[in-house]
């Protein structure tokens, strides 16, 4: 009876290691490539069109790395710039003292602007990114400031 035990302890050692092996196959075949992946949240490109600069109680733009904002040109110009809409605009701080920037939306019948940013306290190196979804003009300035210093870009329907 010892050599039917030996013999059984031997089968169920070789039934373990096929099991233990076609797992292990399965598991791998279960880990390849899929070509079809694609990413659960939309992939956005957040290189900015546009360069708001803060430099020491100065608002200025310029175009930025990604293409597509323009500058108006001639006399009866009615943006300082012009973006599609969707466009990423940078905010950034290039001076040495802290500013306080909001930008606003003008209404396209006249009235009262609506808030779209208040960027609170920015300090000298800071970054602000925002992306403007909608058409129609957004003036960008310092809180409690004067409008003539403010800065405005119009988004353009891109459709």
């Amino acid at each position: 009876m010892a050599r039917r035990r030996a013999r059984a302890g031997r089968g169920a050692w070789a039934g373990a290691l096929v099991a233990s092996v076609a797992l292990a196959a399965a598991g791998l075949t279960g880990c390849g490539s899929d070509d079809d992946a694609r990413p659960s949240v939309p992939s956005v490109d957040f290189e900015p069109r546009l360069v708001v600069v803060v430099d020491d109680g100065e608002i200025s733009a310029e175009a930025g790395p990604r293409p597509g904002a323009e500058m108006p040109h001639g006399p009866d110009r009615a943006a300082d710039w012009l973006v599609p809409d969707g466009s990423v605009v940078e905010l950034r701080v290039d001076g040495e003292e802290p500013a306080r920037v909001v930008a606003e939306r003008e209404p396209a019948g006249g009235g009262e602007a609506s808030p779209l940013l208040d960027t609170g306290a920015l300090e000298p190196g800071d970054v602000v990114t925002i992306a403007l979804t909608e058409p129609g003009p957004v003036t960008f300035r310092f809180l409690d400031d004067e409008p003539d210093r403010a800065r405005l870009v119009v988004v353009v329907d891109s459709g």
